[in-house]
C-alpha cells in the first residue's frame, strides 16, 4: 500500500484503530524467538474508550508502538486513523501523540533544553514553538515556573521543596512537546 497523500481528518473516521491479524516476533540473540504479539485482531471506534489491560509481558507497549508507527509489525496490519502504521507512519506521527512510560528525557538538560530538543526531533518549526511551548506549560501547570532554568535533575525532596511539584510531573512536562 502506498503512502496516503492527504490523510483524511479524524473526525471522518469511523473506525479509528483496526488491527488484523498483527504479529510481532523479536529475535534474540540468545534461545529462541520472543512472540510479544500473536494473532490480534480488533477495532476501536470513535468516540469510545477502549483500553488494553493485559499482565506485563503480554504486548501492549509493542501494539502501541506500531500503532505509534514506530516499530513495524512481523505480520498482519494495522491502521490509525484510516491510516497504514507501516507506509503513513509518518502521518500518523503528525496525528497521535504517544508518550512512553520510560520517556527518554535527558536530565542534564533544563526543561527549555528538552522542549527544544523534542520539538527538532518532530521538526517542529521555529516559529510555531513558543506557542507550542506556552501552550504545553499552561497545560501542564507549569507555567508560573518558567523559565526553568535549572537542570531537570533534582532530587525528590529538593523538587518538591522547590516547585511543589513530583520530578515524575517535571519529567512528563519537559519531554511532552
Amino acid at each position: 500500500m502506498a503512502a496516503t497523500e492527504n490523510p483524511a481528518p479524524a473526525s471522518e473516521a469511523t473506525v479509528v484503530l483496526a488491527v488484523r491479524e498483527l504479529q510481532k516476533t523479536f529475535e534474540t540473540k540468545k534461545g529462541p524467538p520472543v512472540e510479544a504479539l500473536r494473532s490480534v485482531s480488533f477495532e476501536a471506534d470513535a468516540g469510545r474508550v477502549t483500553g488494553l489491560i493485559g499482565a506485563d509481558g503480554a504486548g501492549k507497549t509493542t501494539l502501541i508502538r506500531i500503532a505509534a508507527g514506530l516499530l513495524s509489525p512481523t505480520h498482519g496490519s494495522m491502521t490509525v486513523l484510516g491510516l497504514d502504521s507501516v507506509t503513513d507512519a509518518i502521518h500518523i506521527q503528525q496525528q497521535v501523540g504517544y508518550m512512553p512510560q520510560k520517556f527518554g528525557l535527558y536530565q542534564d538538560l533544563t526543561v527549555q533544553e528538552n522542549m527544544d530538543l523534542y520539538a527538532d526531533l518532530q521538526a517542529v518549526p521555529t516559529g510555531e514553538r513558543p506557542s507550542r511551548y506556552a501552550q504545553l506549560l499552561e497545560m501542564t501547570g507549569f507555567a508560573a515556573l518558567y523559565p526553568a532554568t535549572g537542570r531537570c535533575a533534582l532530587g525528590r525532596h529538593e523538587t518538591e521543596t522547590r516547585t511543589g511539584l513530583l520530578p515524575d510531573q517535571i519529567s512528563a512536562a519537559a519531554s511532552v512537546g
